[in-house]
């Protein structure tokens, strides 16, 4: 099952040490659950974002196991920053110290603030698909961007994905000035791969869902040290 990923609001809450510490525990709560080493009966599904940052975390840990295993006793191993990458991971579900930390705090400052620099990889495409919903179902419908942008709004709120015009323009906007083929890309595929303009908004939301959702924790089985 997946939930929304929500925009968050430009006006910010006062945030105090109690809930960033109320937050670090759901995260934890969140990576426990989501590696089966601990039950989701007690306290039921962490909050979104905990769940973001938690889900996230376990997966680089079954990536990093997964590596860990290929490389074994490898000469490449001491070059391959492993330790590191798992060291990392401890510190972001744990807070044991690593340089990360530093990092961190170090990419809060004016030279990397948050909307200076573009994201990438999946994130771009996530929004490079989203784009392309609204480019494709304006093509399809003969319409401008305005209109396609709220049709495309209200159907992916079907999938309580929570996107929003102003976001929806910027991106648009950014991809011409840096003239990224991609969202075109999409939006010829839907295109050309739908009869109409409702089924273009339909397909379109649903590539949107499979980017944009954020997993809700099954509850797997606590795995013991002492079984087997």
């Amino acid at each position: 099952m997946t939930t929304s990923r929500k925009r968050r609001s430009s006006t910010k809450p006062e945030v105090t040490k109690a809930d960033h510490s109320a937050f670090a525990k759901e995260v934890e709560r969140a990576y426990r659950i989501a590696r089966g080493l601990q039950s989701l009966e007690a306290g039921g599904q962490p909050e979104e974002d905990a769940r973001r940052v938690g889900t996230g975390l376990a997966l680089i840990n079954e990536l990093l196991d997964a590596y860990a295993a290929k490389m074994k006793l490898s000469g490449e191993l001491p070059g391959s920053g492993l330790r590191d990458a798992y060291g990392i991971v401890e510190h972001l579900t744990t807070g044991r110290d690593h340089p990360i930390a530093r990092h961190i705090l170090g990419i809060k400052t004016d030279q990397f603030r948050r909307g200076k620099m573009r994201p990438t990889g999946e994130t771009r495409l996530a929004q490079i698909v989203a784009v392309a919903a609204v480019r494709g179902y304006a093509m399809k419908a003969g319409g401008q961007q305005a209109p396609a942008r709220r049709a495309v709004i209200a159907q992916a709120a079907l999938y309580k994905i929570v996107l929003t015009a102003t976001d929806l323009k910027n991106w648009h906007d950014a991809f011409q000035v840096e003239k990224d083929i991609g969202p075109d890309v999409f939006a010829n595929e839907l295109v050309n791969g739908c009869s109409d303009a409702q089924q273009v908004l339909e397909l379109g939301a649903t590539w949107i869902w499979k980017f944009w959702a954020v997993p809700s924790l099954p509850d797997k089985k606590i795995i013991s040290p002492l079984s087997g």
